[in-house]
């Protein structure tokens, strides 16, 4: 099993599951089943690193090992920081645990 990390969906263009990497762009594999195409993805990255290497590039690191602090950066307009401030403050909580309560809601859509 590789390092890397994945991304397994089902495909309803080719009729089958898709894996991908996203640290290694255009790495993907198609399969019936997801244990199929993560088998599948881990014999396209075995080459994929293979190829990097002989050709003189760097492998990227695995997102599974890059240490992530929880804190970010994010900058968003005026309106926008208002209308976020005003709905903390009326249901009663703080911007940052409203803001981590309307990103995780979004990622639970997808």
């Amino acid at each position: 099993m590789s390092r890397f990390s994945r991304r397994i969906f089902w495909s309803d263009e080719d009729q089958a599951f898709v894996a991908v990497c996203p640290e290694i762009a255009g790495v993907t594999a198609l399969g019936t089943t997801p244990a199929e195409v993560a088998a599948q993805l881990d014999i396209a990255l075995d080459a994929a690193v293979a190829a990097l290497r002989e050709g003189g590039h760097p492998v990227p690191e695995p997102l599974v090992h890059r240490g992530f602090s929880g804190q970010f950066r994010l900058r968003v307009p005026h309106g926008l920081h208002e209308r976020l401030a005003l709905r903390a403050e009326t249901e009663g909580v703080s911007l940052n645990t409203l803001a981590v309560s309307l990103l995780a809601a979004g990622l639970g859509r997808e």
